[in-house]
């Protein structure tokens, strides 16, 4: 979503359910190439979060946060100006056309989960008929998941998991088949 890549991961990860094989709740703090910082909380006892998805990314400028509970709306703040709202609209000017190309229904009409896998296949299915056809396609930087995305998120999970029983330690994040 920034264009950073991680370089290194600390970890806590806890089962709060004695007899729990799998872990209840964790937090990660990422840091960037750039030296910037990133965390990451995943809980499952979270009373009353449906299933809450939400990100927000601070930089200098200002701020975005989006929640999938809520997913036509991105909001946008920067110091010293109003909130601003941006809604879903295939045909307001400040969509590029990726945006675009990734609403399937009108304005006013809520579009989420669903229609985002929608979008995963048929990014997936226009790049396999590429290949049918003897053209080369993008592998790595691509809208569907591909190995080298297989690869990292398998490589976060394991490094999550050795730094949490290393009590945080901060571990590489950075993969040699990662994204450059």
């Amino acid at each position: 979503m920034t264009g950073l890549l991680p370089a290194e991961i600390s970890c806590h990860l806890k089962a709060f359910e004695p007899g729990r094989k799998l872990d209840d709740y964790g937090t990660a703090v990422i840091r960037y190439q750039n030296g910037g910082l990133g965390t990451v909380t995943a809980s499952q006892i979270s009373h009353g979060r449906e299933n809450d998805l939400f990100i927000e990314i601070d930089g200098t400028k200002g701020a975005l946060s989006w929640r999938q509970e809520e997913p036509n709306v991105l909001v946008v703040r920067q110091n010293g100006q109003p909130h601003r709202l941006y809604t879903r609209d295939p045909n307001a000017p400040f969509m590029n056309a990726s945006g675009r190309g990734a609403c399937r229904l009108p304005s006013g009409h809520p579009e989420a989960f669903f229609e985002a896998f929608a979008n995963i296949y048929c990014s997936a299915y226009d790049a396999m008929i590429a290949v049918n056809q003897g053209q080369e396609i993008e592998r790595v930087n691509t809208v569907f998941p591909n190995v080298h995305d297989g690869v990292e998120g398998m490589y976060f999970i394991q490094q999550c998991v050795a730094s949490s029983a290393q009590n945080g330690a901060w571990l590489p994040l950075a993969h040699k088949r990662a994204r450059k």
